[in-house]
């Protein structure tokens, strides 16, 4: 006899293929898998705190390090923009809910009991004789022998929502104008370096005219900033420096999150670099 398999398993029904998510950038679709695995099964106790079924309390770094890879000797891992990006999608699609936490962040799988329970499937035999009537998961999302979107394509989306995320002008598409532009600056510049010129815009245009010399009202697009304001504002040309006004003391106070207790650089919204939570005195 077989030696049972430790860890248990979980249950993930082949109609996924027909959601939002079976399309969606593979982070994302890492992401929700880690959080199905790493929900409990049954209620149990974390750090003195009750985590119910369904529920899982991790980090932000806790979710990069559980998805990191290998590409020879070197660890690669999504960004923290990619993380952030993930978790508000799946709020949005009322997939999970989280609760922040002085240990990190409490996150609930929405329907856990229902997708988890054999009960809500079909019998045995109806479900058997699907599967060879109709196409796996893998032949909806590889439709047309497509692979998962490379490289390239994770590194435009991972841009591309951080400017979102930062607000300074909205977009509603990733255009093929849009790639085309971050392709050209990802010749010259690392996605990382790209991620910090576009954090040290944010703050200079939240704070232009009081804090920054920077016209009040001048707000780029992301196409225009790549073209016109991606090396002013790299991290290595020091904006928060050089656009300072006189007088304004330039020393970047460090704050604690009391949410996930790592420090994080002082920023105009206040909030955490780490778990997003905003900081509170």
């Amino acid at each position: 006899m077989e030696k049972s398999i430790r860890g248990g398993f979980i249950l993930k029904a082949r109609s996924i293929a027909e959601s939002e998510i079976a399309h969606a950038p593979p982070h994302i679709r890492e992401v929700w898998d880690w959080l199905i695995r790493r929900a409990n099964y049954k209620e149990a106790k974390v750090c003195g705190r009750t985590i119910k079924r369904g529920q899982c309390l991790c980090t932000y770094r806790d979710i990069l390090d559980g998805l990191s890879w290998k590409v020879g000797y070197r660890t690669e891992r999504y960004t923290k923009a990619q993380c952030e990006i993930t978790m508000k999608f799946l709020r949005r699609g009322s997939m999970i809910t989280t609760t922040r936490t002085t240990r990190g962040m409490i996150v609930t799988v929405c329907n856990y009991d229902h997708y988890q329970n054999p009960e809500s499937y079909e019998s045995h035999n109806e479900s058997h004789n699907e599967s060879h009537d109709s196409p796996q998961p893998q032949d909806t999302v590889y439709k047309n022998g497509k692979k998962n979107k490379n490289v390239k394509e994770k590194r435009y989306i991972s841009i591309f929502g951080f400017w979102n995320l930062r607000k300074i002008t909205q977009h509603k598409k990733l255009t093929e104008k849009i790639k085309r532009k971050i392709q050209s600056a990802l010749k010259d510049y690392t996605e990382e370096e790209i991620l910090g010129a576009v954090d040290n815009y944010s703050m200079v245009t939240k704070e232009a005219g009081t804090k920054y010399y920077w016209p009040e009202n001048q707000r780029w697009t992301l196409v225009e900033f790549l073209q016109r304001g991606l090396e002013r504002f790299l991290p290595s040309a020091d904006p928060l420096k050089s656009f300072l006004k006189s007088g304004t003391s330039q020393t970047v106070q460090k704050l604690i999150c009391k949410e996930c207790g790592q420090s994080f650089d002082d920023n105009p919204e206040k909030k955490c670099s780490f778990c997003g939570a905003k900081w509170k005195p």
